[in-house]
């Protein structure tokens, strides 16, 4: 499939539910998370590096082949490459041994400009081998033969060798005279065994005995072999020595001598003379290739991709490391992109900007890393010797676009300067996480910053103010935060503004500098104003030395930064409403930009509703171990929660978010509320499909059954309607019949799909996805617990929801319809259920389908559950990866209402299967309606 030249704009309408055939179901490197730099309340908008004027000297947007977008080549580095033998003269390390001469041969990666940073890879097998008739002509048997070399090494000890083997039959079978492994080194950077090393074993000069093979037709081999981890090529420098750069082993002055009865020379290579002297060291054949680069293609006509683009202004050209057929990553992928060179001449200072869309959520496996190479032109085209700018790899959730600033002035008074964009996943796993679409970079920028860059700011994410409750003012009243803050003029002092009063009046903190030559400032408390019950407003000031003031946010006090002492509107006597942001960044908001955070989409509703809350933020940014929501001493003073999330599927409702959840609503009696809306793009998954549900939060005390993480394909043909749930609680009065999800483009693939748990009675659908044909797929659950508790789960985040797509382009504010949600949701829980289900009024309603198998994977049995919206025809069978049939489990006539089915692991001829992945298909015909819907399963042994 492709999309037209024309960029479509595609998406899922919400509707209440309605009873209609769900649609058919179809590292070892250290890594780091890439934030995206836009303006928020919380954080600063400048990137790090960003200046207010920039002379672009290279500017590559890829639309053509001519100028800056020429020259760009990719390679696939995956598997063993056939490049150069890795057995080859060279003359590296040999200094200051005068014995060793000009050369000597050498077992490590070959680059005639020796900026190669590590010294040989992993799952290497290296030979240099040769035959030698000297023996046989100059010796018979019971003559002294000796083998004397030099040699030096650098090798992880315990895992990777070189061998000195001898064969007296051609080369068939060989016999492995000494071995040598760098002692101490053991995947850590240690000493190399140098050329004058006196270890008694290993040392750098080496005298072997042969005399057993005095007079035989002799073959001798020197074979280096590494482990499939951990070689050279994945470690790190260790100056002054150097070891690991070397990897992995030299020789020179190679002499077989015989006694017969004198000494005679057999064989001398002092590695001097020109050709190989008989030696073979044949190439080694390329595997392990997935035949996939970065290639050049067409946004909106040549890229389609599973896990598609945003919708926003961006086509045209821009280089992705993708398979062309499936538009996805690949396993085992390795792919580079390297710029031509870049005339640097000159430039004193350096900045890099990209533009690209990211596509790599963490289960996917897939990391990117960007490398620089700043080198003498006649080498810098050759891809080696890149320095990576920071240490690991880099992965984003995504999809998303992003424009980022980089400070390249390291590499600034060199001659030339190359960029290295790569990809790289790990080898498959069971089951096979799934590869999404990697990076496409748009466009790439390098350019000279000029003028003053002003003041730069940047606040520490794991160190800023936070919301406290009253219990924690102690704790509070100690606590600081790290403000970044540099200037090209000094920096003199830094103040920290503050009020309680909204504005009315501010109080000044002296901030205490970190250290000298540090940018960071330690900003201390606003004592005075961390009062019960306060909400503090807070900005910054910077004096340079030269008397200039820079203040951030950079509109302050107009905009500024917020903490609170908890609770303002909230006590355990008259409990309130508390707004928990979990999610803590910018999002994407109605006109696809990131000028707004999640919170302000609920904070305007409420507003509106007229309501009193208190927001608690979280200390950090969603998708951290470190951001928690409220313990139990703050959920005290509230009996309603809204909890978002947005579109992160990392660590945003902590198993003790979940407790801690889980005791609030546990505390519901007569006149002691408890109700929770719980709202975000992947909760189901993160919970569900990462196995980070606990004590049944989900499944039971939320009554959810997450069914999957994606709604599927959308088209734009036309819009369909909204459709109201015959019987049930109405969660959508507004009903103008344009509420749209702005999810993703043209598949919403990060949206959970999610139904009530048909074994809890009190739960009921609270909206479903509404596709173009009409087709539905469940969007949320409204749960009323018997013990009174009420809880709301969306599978999507509010914040998501807009109107039709106008003909300038834009969206309409969706706020009509998240008022509506939202009103609605508050009523119900207002709502006193009169039958197992808030109106249902005792009426059982059943739907078609096939539930979880449980456990899954399993070994020996599990249970699959299904249900049925009436009696119907019912086939559910197991199948091979292959589409063979294993097993037939139900075949016939079945009734109305929840079943469960055992699969025992063995096939329909009696046989244990065997173990790995298998689907089980469920087809159900009935009177009115005909279902089909497929699920994974894995067994063990």
């Amino acid at each position: 499939m492709r999309l037209a030249s024309a960029v479509m704009m595609l998406f899922c309408s919400i509707a209440i539910p309605a009873r209609a055939v769900p649609e058919a179901g179809a590292p070892k490197p250290d890594v780091r998370s890439l934030a995206i730099s836009a303006p928020t309340p919380q954080r600063a908008a400048p990137a790090q590096g960003a200046h207010h004027e920039t002379l672009w000297i290279f500017d590559a947007d890829f639309e053509d082949l001519l100028g800056d977008n020429a020259g760009w080549v990719s390679e696939d580095r995956s598997g063993t490459l056939e490049i150069l033998n890795y057995w080859h003269k060279d003359t590296i390390r040999i200094n200051g041994f005068s014995h060793l001469g000009d050369s000597t041969w050498w077992c490590g990666t070959y680059d005639p400009c020796w900026r190669q940073p590590r010294g040989y890879g992993n799952d290497w097998h290296q030979v240099l081998s040769r035959e030698f008739p000297e023996v046989a002509a100059l010796t018979e048997p019971g003559d002294g033969l000796t083998l004397e070399y030099d040699q030096r090494y650098a090798i992880e000890n315990g895992y990777d060798y070189g061998y000195t083997d001898v064969s007296t039959d051609g080369g068939q079978s060989w016999t492995t005279v000494e071995s040598v492994d760098n002692p101490g080194f053991a995947g850590h950077p240690g000493m190399s065994q140098d050329w004058d090393s006196v270890h008694p074993q290993d040392g750098g000069h080496v005298w072997l005995d042969l005399s057993d093979y005095a007079g035989l037709p002799v073959s001798i081999r020197f074979r280096f072999e590494s482990d499939g981890a951990y070689s050279s090529l994945d470690q790190w420098n260790n100056p002054p020595f150097n070891s690991v750069l070397d990897g992995a082993w030299q020789l020179d002055n190679i002499k077989l001598w015989a006694t017969v009865p004198e000494s005679v020379t057999v064989f001398l290579d002092d590695c001097e003379s020109p050709g190989d002297n008989g030696w073979v060291h044949d190439d080694t054949p390329t595997h392990g290739q997935t035949g996939v680069t970065f290639w050049r293609g067409l946004y909106g006509t040549d890229i389609w991709t599973n896990r598609a683009f945003t919708c926003d202004d961006r086509s045209g050209w821009m280089y992705a490391a993708v398979d062309p057929l499936t538009s996805r990553m690949v396993d085992g992928e390795n792919a580079w992109l390297l710029s031509p060179p870049i005339d640097i001449e000159g430039a004193e200072k350096l900045v890099g900007q990209f533009d690209m869309w990211v596509d790599m959520p963490r289960d996917s496996e897939d990391l990117f890393m960007l490398s620089l190479s700043s080198n003498d032109d006649e080498c810098v085209d050759e891809p080696h010797g890149f320095v990576d700018i920071q240490y690991g790899w880099w992965y984003y959730g995504g999809p998303v676009w992003g424009t980022w600033h980089d400070d390249w002035s390291a590499f600034a008074g060199n001659p030339r300067l190359m960029i290295r964009w790569a990809v790289w996943n790990s080898d498959p796993v069971v089951p096979p996480a799934a590869h999404y679409g990697g990076i496409f970079l748009s466009r790439q920028r390098v350019g000279i910053p000029t003028g003053d860059a002003g003041t730069v700011w940047e606040t520490d994410t794991w160190n800023t103010f936070t919301d406290w409750y009253i219990e924690q003012l102690p704790d509070a009243l100690v606590d600081t935060m790290h403000i970044g803050v540099e200037d090209e003029d000094g920096v003199a002092s830094v103040t920290l503004m503050a009020s309680n009063d909204r504005g009315a009046t501010w109080s000044s903190y002296s901030c205490r500098h970190e250290s000298w030559g540090s940018r960071w400032w330690y900003a201390p408390p606003p004592a005075t104003e961390m009062t019960v019950g306060s909400e503090i407003w807070y900005y910054f000031e910077a004096l340079d030395m030269v008397g200039n003031t820079a203040i951030y946010p950079s509109d302050a006090p107009d905009r500024y930064l917020e903490m609170s002492i908890l609770p303002i509107h909230g006590s355990v006597a008259d409990p309130g409403l508390l707004l928990v942001d979990k999610h803590g960044r910018a999002s994407p908001g109605e006109h696809r930009d990131y000028s707004t955070v999640s919170e302000d989409y609920f904070t305007e509703a409420l507003d509106v509703l007229g309501f009193e809350y208190d927001v608690f933020d979280v200390a950090v940014p969603s998708g951290s171990i470190k951001s928690e929501g409220p313990d139990t001493c703050g959920m005290k003073y509230y009996d309603t929660q809204i909890w978002f999330t947005n579109e992160f599927d990392a660590y945003t409702i902590l198993r003790s978010d979940q407790r801690n959840l889980i005791t609030w609503l546990s505390q519901s009696e007569e006149g002691k509320e408890r109700n929770l809306l719980l709202t975000g793009n992947d909760i189901g998954k993160e919970l569900i499909e990462y196995g980070d549900d606990t004590l049944g939060f989900y499944t039971d005390w939320l009554a959810v059954e997450y069914l999957e993480n994606s709604v599927g394909p959308v088209l734009v043909d036309s819009l369909p309607g909204l459709r109201d749930f015959a019987g049930g609680f109405d969660f959508m009065t507004y009903d103008d019949r344009r509420c749209i999800l702005r999810g993703a483009c043209p598949q919403l693939l990060y949206f959970d799909v999610i139904q009530p748990n048909p074994d809890i009675d009190g739960a009921e659908l609270v909206a479903e996805y509404v596709k173009v044909d009409l087709t539905t797929r469940p969007a949320g659950v409204a749960y009323t617990d018997t013990s009174g508790y009420q809880a709301v789960t969306l599978g999507f985040g509010v914040e998501f929801m807009s109107d039709l797509l106008l003909p300038n382009g834009h969206y309409a504010t969706g706020a009509p319809d998240r008022v509506d949600l939202i009103a609605n949701i508050m009523e119900y829980f207002e709502t006193t259920p009169t039958g197992p289900g808030t109106g249902t009024e005792g009426n059982e309603v059943f739907v078609n389908r096939l539930g979880l198998a449980r456990p899954n994977p399993f070994n020996p049995v599990t249970t699959i559950a299904y249900s049925l919206a009436g009696c119907s025809q019912v086939t559910i069978r197991v199948y091979d990866v292959a589409g063979r049939v294993v097993t037939t489990l139900v075949d016939g006539e079945v009734e109305a209402g929840p079943h469960a089915i055992v699969w025992d692991g063995t096939t329909d001829s009696g046989e244990r299967a065997a173990s790995g992945v298998y689907f089980v298909r469920m087809e159900a015909d009935g009177q009115h309606t005909s279902y089909w819907e497929a699920r994974k399963l894995v067994l063990l042994k």
